[in-house]
């Protein structure tokens, strides 16, 4: 029998910039990221030149781009999953 490891839940978080100090990556929704069950994080860059990187956590993700000088809101929905596939979702503002 082959094992299958069913997610069961998956958190989605937005970054909405309000300044960008370093005038890099730009103000609004400047990153869509997922969180994993397995708590690895995977961000997308909603950028002229769109890029991926992949956290081994979402702590890991903040030490390196929470910035609170640019004003940032995270809003984040989590995607729950029960054992028949039905999905409900939750929204929470940070």
């Amino acid at each position: 029998m082959k094992y299958v490891r069913i997610m069961k839940k998956i958190k989605v978080f937005t970054v909405n910039r309000q300044e960008d100090i370093n005038e890099t990556s730009g103000t609004g929704y400047v990153i869509t990221g997922f969180i994993m069950d397995t708590g690895k994080t995977i961000i997308i860059w909603n950028t002229p030149t769109p890029s991926i990187t992949i956290f081994d956590s979402y702590q890991d993700f903040l030490k390196i781009h929470d910035h609170p000088e640019n004003e940032s809101i995270i809003q984040e929905m989590s995607i729950n999953i029960d054992s028949n596939g039905s999905l409900s979702l939750n929204i929470n503002g940070k």
